[in-house]
């Protein structure tokens, strides 16, 4: 799986889940006529993509300095997301608002992480009306 931020590309991390997304936003002209028929006014489509990435025993290092890094860029108004999609990857300007970890284990003063689970959100619409 291929993931990049802001040009940084992350593929020393361990296996990476990648499920992609898109939900329809409408603006506020949306509504419902006297007949009861739904009238939509939509803006367009937001694609999104979840990571869940799992640690590799062999690179602890690089899989804590990801974590490092997407909570460093958190506070951004967006970065430039390079993810796999189709049988390609897509890029586009995105953000996300958390991502979560769990603690594995803990022997002696190591602690050991595991998977991060993140979702980046578009912030422009990729698809829109005709």
């Amino acid at each position: 799986m291929f993931l990049s931020i802001d040009g940084v590309s992350y593929d020393v991390l361990g296996f990476i889940q990648v499920n992609r997304s898109f939900k329809v936003e409408e603006d506020s002209n949306k509504g419902t006529a006297i007949s009861g028929r739904k009238i939509r006014s939509i803006v367009g489509a937001y694609l999104s993509h979840t990571f869940t990435i799992y640690r590799d025993p062999k690179n602890v290092t690089a899989f804590d300095l990801f974590w490092d890094a997407i909570k460093a860029k958190s506070v951004q108004d967006s970065v430039q997301l390079i993810a796999a999609d189709g049988q390609t990857t897509i890029s586009y300007e995105a953000y996300y608002t958390a991502a979560q970890q769990a603690l594995d284990w803990r022997n002696n003063d190591t602690n050991l992480w595991g998977k991060i689970v993140i979702t980046f959100e578009s912030i422009e619409p990729q698809v829109v009306p005709e």
